[in-house]
């Protein structure tokens, strides 16, 4: 027979728990080594922002090209992209 430790819960002790701990540190670290720099780069090359335009307008509209909600008559904000680049231009001017 095969004996499996037990881990806490069932009377096998903290030794199951310390092996999930370590793992679980070594997740951590791993992928602060190997994607730190990958958003460090992305940060300075100003890739992990949208833009303050297509904040306001939405990015339904400014990627996809119309709202996927419906709006209320009484907004006034532009419900396709046709509608969207006049603002677009118009700010960086």
């Amino acid at each position: 027979g095969v004996v499996r430790p037990y881990g806490l819960l069932l009377g096998g002790g903290w030794g199951l728990i310390g092996c999930q701990v370590v793992e679980l540190l070594a997740i951590v670290v791993w992928v602060s080594i190997t994607m730190g720099p990958v958003f460090f780069a992305l940060d300075k090359l100003k890739m992990l922002r949208i833009s303050i335009d297509e904040e306001v307008a939405g990015l339904d509209i400014s990627s996809h090209g119309g709202y996927a909600y419906t709006t209320h008559p009484e907004e006034n904000h532009p419900r396709f992209y046709a509608d969207y680049m006049p603002i677009q231009g118009r700010n960086h001017s």
